[in-house]
């Protein structure tokens, strides 16, 4: 209990209180911006890294391939999945650990703004894995690298129009 208090904590999730236990803080803009800039670099650089030649990024492709798959048969649960594990499979072909286990503990899944049905997200993300995808074959760190963060940008103001509020709306 005390180490889930810990990892609350360092999301800035609950402050903790010595011998009164803990209060819990919530999501708020700032939270969601920190998470999400902290995770496009971090992302960023693990595309890059993987997209140098010599890498093997056939599971990525078909991952890839399969989430397409699922997608266009209606599957939302498979879907989601294999969203989460062509992100993790980039991690892994880019070959630090230290940079996997950050992102493996700052993943949090699909990030809907209220606006955006599950579907409609689904149809956004698919196109921009491809477009990742495609920036890994051609082993172009750089155009990796600005698709990525695009992508977790864009999934950033989802969450934050979500969470915080769309103030067009």
């Amino acid at each position: 209990m005390r180490e889930a208090f810990q990892i609350l904590a360092a999301d800035g999730l609950i402050k903790v209180r010595p011998n009164k236990g803990a209060v819990v803080l919530g999501i708020n803009e700032q939270t969601i911006r920190e998470h999400y800039e902290i995770r496009a670099l971090l992302e960023s650089e693990a595309v890059a890294k993987a997209s140098r030649p010599g890498t093997d990024i056939s599971w990525i492709a078909q991952v890839h391939y399969a989430a397409e798959k699922a997608l266009a048969e209606n599957n939302s649960a498979e879907y989601s999945d294999l969203n989460q594990a062509f992100h993790m499979e980039i991690w892994n072909v880019a070959g630090n650990e230290k940079m996997k286990m950050l992102l493996c503990n700052m993943w949090n899944g699909l990030s809907m703004g209220h606006k955006v049905t599950e579907e409609e997200y689904a149809v956004i993300s698919i196109q921009e894995h491809k477009s990742i995808l495609q920036a890994l074959e051609l082993h172009d760190e750089t155009l990796a690298r600005q698709r990525m963060r695009e992508h977790i940008i864009r999934s950033m103001e989802n969450m934050l129009t979500r969470y915080v509020g769309d103030p067009s709306a």
